[in-house]
């Protein structure tokens, strides 16, 4: 058949990273002078979800190449959120940060336990722990291009897939996830 509907329950882990460079600026040490340095704030995201998925798929008539399309429901299982503060370094002026983790986490967020993350005092984990305020549902749509290759009584189905995020990860954030998914499927000849 050229066409067909395929519905999938799957696990699903999807990682996400985002910085924003040169943040802002903060008291920094330079040798025996201080100063300002930019910052590097950045946020490292691991998502896993059990989801569930309806895709519409269609072959063009005669090849064994198709496309496929259709909605994505998923209900998170864990998540952990990393963000840090990296002062942005210059080889011929090395710098520190000057005010202590804590002192740099409450002009942040109220409740952050900060902490540095190397001896040299250049980096500052803020925030190590699960998606705060995450959302209990991620929706999605999925698309992506297909082909199928005979092996008797089964399809393997290499793909490469688009999953463009809909909803929020978290209620109060305005910022989502989205893939591009690499996998194949075996499927039963009946």
């Amino acid at each position: 058949a050229n066409s067909s509907i395929i519905a999938r329950l799957m696990y699903d882990y999807q990682p996400a990273y985002f910085n924003e460079p040169e943040d802002k600026a903060l008291p920094s040490r330079f040798g025996t002078s201080t100063g300002e340095t930019n910052i590097e704030h950045v946020t490292e995201v691991r998502y896993a979800l059990l989801n569930f998925e309806i895709m519409y798929r269609w072959n063009i008539p005669g090849t064994f190449f198709g496309f496929s399309a259709g909605p994505q429901i998923g209900f998170p299982i864990s998540s952990n959120l990393t963000q840090e503060y990296n002062l942005v370094l210059n080889a011929n002026s090395p710098a520190q940060f000057v005010a202590t983790p804590e002192e740099i986490a409450q002009n942040v967020t109220e409740g952050y336990a900060a902490r540095y993350k190397d001896d040299s005092r250049t980096s500052i984990t803020l925030y190590d722990g699960k998606v705060i305020n995450q959302s209990g549902m991620r929706a999605a749509i999925k698309a992506g291009v297909q082909y199928e290759i005979l092996l008797k009584r089964f399809i393997l189905v290499p793909a490469v897939y688009y999953n463009f995020g809909l909803t929020k990860v978290t209620t109060t954030d305005n910022w989502s996830i989205s893939a591009l998914q690499i996998g194949a499927d075996l499927r039963i000849v009946l």
